[in-house]
């Protein structure tokens, strides 16, 4: 049975954007407790357990909230869905058919089966949507993804600087020292075969 529906109702659960336990089922008139300093006080626990999602779809433009029926209707598609992922075989989780990874890794996860009501996690700006990244922000990314270095704020012992050698090759399993004094990565890519790559100084340009 194919697990499909609407983009809505398939939306992650966001680990960026996340509301206190806590702060749930408050009485009216409740107000929010201050540090000692004067400051809000953000202890408790929190949790991403809910199926809204973090931007606005553009299906939803101009809505701050769903009404009663479609809450109902993204809560029984949810519950829905695990339960197809739940039967789906384990060959079929792992080729990422219906929406994998899917039952043996549901234990791990906290997605929930309940929106909060509004139609996205943002609040402000009222559009429900991230912001565009400003151009200063792109001139620090360009100057890092060609420079990659990450210079250290400590000489008393700490590495100086750390650079990347070798980027995008996969995901490194183990690197060793070969006993002819070369650096070797063990790595993998998706669709791919396993490698070892051996990392050779070069002279800089």
């Amino acid at each position: 049975m194919p697990c499909r529906y609407l983009v809505t109702s398939l939306s992650v659960v966001a680990l960026v954007v996340m509301a206190p336990v806590a702060a749930i089922g408050q009485p009216s008139g409740w107000t929010v407790p201050s540090t000692p300093w004067g400051a809000p006080d953000l202890q408790g626990t929190y949790t991403n357990k809910t199926i809204t999602p973090v931007q606005r779809p553009d299906e939803l433009a101009g809505r701050d909230f769903l009404t009663e029926e479609e809450i109902a209707t993204l809560e029984r598609e949810a519950v829905e869905r695990n339960e197809c992922l739940l039967r789906t075989t384990a060959g079929s989780v792992d080729r990422g058919v219906d929406g994998a990874p899917g039952a043996y890794n549901n234990f791990w996860l906290d997605g929930g089966t309940r929106p909060t009501g509004r139609t996205s996690l943002i609040v402000d700006p009222p559009d429900g949507r991230i912001p565009p990244v400003t151009p200063a922000f792109d001139r620090v990314a360009a100057a890092q993804a060609e420079a990659r270095l990450t210079p250290s704020v400590d000489r008393q012992g700490q590495i100086e600087q750390e650079e990347t050698l070798a980027f995008g090759i996969g995901r490194v399993r183990d690197v060793r020292q070969g006993p002819d004094g070369y650096i070797y990565l063990a790595v993998e890519r998706r669709g791919a075969p396993s490698q070892v790559v051996r990392l050779e100084p070069v002279a800089h340009r």
